[in-house]
């Protein structure tokens, strides 16, 4: 029988306005040690990510000039900072793994929603002073992901059955009757069985009306999930039910060419950036879709030996390495989803940046935006490329970004134009987000 929470605190939600471009350079100060690590106020609520740098991100001049780095940039949040962001410091915790970086980000309050992870090369634009074509071929860097968290179905890397995993659990602590699963097997949750959700979700924000995360949480967790016993939470603020929040997971780029974008926001000829997904990360360059390597091998027959995936006849394992899963996107393109894998091997070794299919390219274009801004609140960007390296507004927001793999644009020098774009269209419909706390280990 689940226990009763003890104390209740009222959460309320925070209102956070747009406020002008000018205001994040200020706000940052402070923020970025003398290394360029993120260096968050005392009061500021954070977790701990990781990245992994792909081989094909590599390269001589990515090695020149103390630039063997990644880093982490966010556009919105009271810490954001000019592109490139912040320096990723390399994890040092493991001496077989070498293309591991970690970092610190903003998760409560004013969070940064959106993070592009990058080499650390500003590539520039084709018009700026010390442009060259090899710095710009240098370049890389990830489409905007979601530093929120996902909710049930909200990406198509995470298996059906471990959110099913999780909602019997929550069925189980709230003496809730077991959900029936109408199709356990099918990848794909169907109405049915999503209307069983809702009632166990309204009974949760009913009987804790008034709770935050964190409250819950103390009562709540998961033992078998390990390190991530807690990463499963209860969303009360956006009351969009159990949630998986990323600290301590790993971002791993997903290589699979129509996993790719390219971007011709920058270039006619387009960049390339790349999608992923967070992962949980077990140690030796391992990561999968389950929070332990024993729940990954019970539920997929998926294990590692000597260092490499090794999954039953029914599991691909791909070209890097991965054993992944292929669905079709929304224009009929067959995906390859990650499951498990190792960043060693293929992943680390293999420096050529994976060709783009023809069908691909040319897909992105740019956003339309006005001319003027209307509330006032940002500077609206010019036609001309060097605009979109301007400072933009800072804004906040707590939805669920539910597929990253596809969601950004290229942002070679100081800053997106997508990412402008975004900010003002925004703040021309007076939108406003409703931020949550999360909870964060």
């Amino acid at each position: 029988m689940r226990k009763r929470i003890l104390s209740a605190v009222l959460a309320g939600a925070l209102s956070v306005s747009m406020i002008a471009g000018s205001a994040i350079s200020a706000s940052a100060a402070g923020k970025q040690a003398a290394d360029g690590t993120y260096a968050p106020d005392a009061d500021t609520q954070t977790r701990r990510v990781y990245f992994a740098m792909p081989g094909c991100w590599e390269s001589n001049y990515w090695k020149t000039e103390g630039k063997e780095a990644a880093g982490a940039y966010w556009w919105s949040g009271v810490d954001g900072i000019d592109w490139l962001g912040y320096k990723m410091t390399k994890e040092t915790g493991e001496a077989n793994i070498t293309n591991v970086y970690t970092t610190l980000l903003p998760c409560g309050g004013d969070n940064a929603n959106q993070i592009i992870f990058n080499n650390f090369v500003d590539g520039l634009m084709p018009s700026m002073e010390g442009f060259t074509q090899e710095r710009f071929d240098a370049a890389m860097q990830t489409v905007d992901a979601t530093n929120s968290y996902h909710n049930i179905a909200g990406s198509d890397y995470f298996d059906k059955t471990l959110w099913m995993y999780v909602y019997d659990k929550l069925a189980e602590f709230m003496d809730y009757p077991a959900i029936k699963w109408d199709a356990p097997d099918n990848p794909k949750f169907s109405k049915t069985e999503l209307d069983q959700v809702k009632p166990l979700v309204g009974q949760v924000l009913s009987e804790y009306d008034g709770y935050t995360n964190e409250e819950f949480m103390e009562e709540f967790d998961i033992p078998e999930f390990g390190k991530y016993s807690k990463n499963f939470f209860f969303d009360f603020e956006n009351k969009s039910g159990m949630a998986l929040g990323f600290g301590d997971m790993m971002y791993v780029c997903n290589l699979d060419p129509y996993a790719l974008t390219v971007s011709t926001t920058i270039v006619p000829e387009g960049k390339t950036t790349f999608g992923g997904e967070y992962f949980f990360y077990y140690g030796n360059g391992e990561y999968g879709t389950w929070p332990t390597k024993e729940l990954l091998k019970e539920k997929t027959g998926i294990e590692f030996v000597d260092g490499k995936v090794v999954a039953p006849e029914s599991v691909k394992v791909d070209a890097y390495g991965n054993a992944v899963k292929t669905l079709q996107d929304a224009d009929g393109n067959n995906i390859t989803y990650m499951i498990a894998g190792t960043i060693n091997g293929e992943y680390q070794t293999n420096k050529t940046i994976p060709a783009i299919p023809e069908d691909k390219k040319g897909d992105d274009k740019p956003a339309t935006t006005p001319t003027t801004d209307p509330k006032g609140t940002v500077p609206a960007p010019g036609k001309d490329a060097e605009s979109s390296t301007k400072p933009a507004a800072s804004g906040d927001s707590a939805s669920n970004t539910t597929n990253n793999n596809a969601n950004g644009a290229v942002a070679t020098g100081d800053f997106s134009y997508a990412a402008v774009a975004f900010v003002v269209v925004l703040a021309g419909l007076g939108v406003f987000y409703f931020t949550r706390k999360k909870y964060s280990k």
